[in-house]
């Protein structure tokens, strides 16, 4: 129970200067936080090898992410987060620590952006262990209300973890393509 107070707690931390900023934000800080389902595509490790296509499983990920960012200049932005993910077939949760990086590509209003987010995600499991989570995506920024913007965007997650069980360890990786949904303000 003590995890699940850290991590609610750590989403309160970002989100919270989110409510009471946004008349004082400058053109350089943005804050956001979004929901995203994913398509697991393959978990495959030592062991054993599942895919979408031959096994009956449903293989999602749902997501919930906080953040805030830096726009270093008009077209590159770096920002950090703190998620909650959970993962269906294993069952297993994380919470993801993460490095925002995206670049605004050159169109008229620059509405569109690619974008990785690079995570160390801490476990919430005891029996799995996480080493490294990775996104890549493009999505769009569409305005809403003064400086609110919907932002949603599509991609593709990587993820390497480790199950254990008393003596027999190994080592999997997991793919998932993902839609994702948020505001920015």
């Amino acid at each position: 129970m003590n995890v699940f107070k850290l991590m609610v707690m750590g989403l309160l931390l970002l989100y919270v200067p989110n409510m009471n900023s946004q008349n004082n934000l400058t053109k350089k800080v943005w804050y956001g936080i979004d929901y995203s389902y994913g398509f697991g595509l393959q978990d495959k490790g030592d062991l054993f090898s599942l895919n979408r296509s031959n096994s009956g499983e449903n293989m999602y990920v749902v997501d919930l992410r906080a953040m805030t960012g830096y726009n270093i200049s008009t077209r590159l932005s770096l920002g950090v987060g703190l998620g909650l993910a959970g993962y269906h077939h294993n069952n297993f949760n994380t919470m993801p620590i993460f490095l925002d990086l995206r670049y605004n590509l050159p169109m008229q209003h620059q509405k569109f952006f690619i974008y990785t987010d690079i995570a160390f995600p801490l476990s919430v499991n005891s029996d799995v262990s996480f080493l490294f989570m990775n996104d890549f995506g493009m999505g769009c920024k569409i305005p809403i209300y003064k400086k609110m913007n919907f932002v949603p965007s599509f991609g593709y997650n990587f993820i390497t973890y480790k199950m254990d069980w008393g003596t027999i360890s190994e080592r999997r990786f997991r793919h998932s393509l993902f839609i994702r949904l948020g505001i920015e303000f």
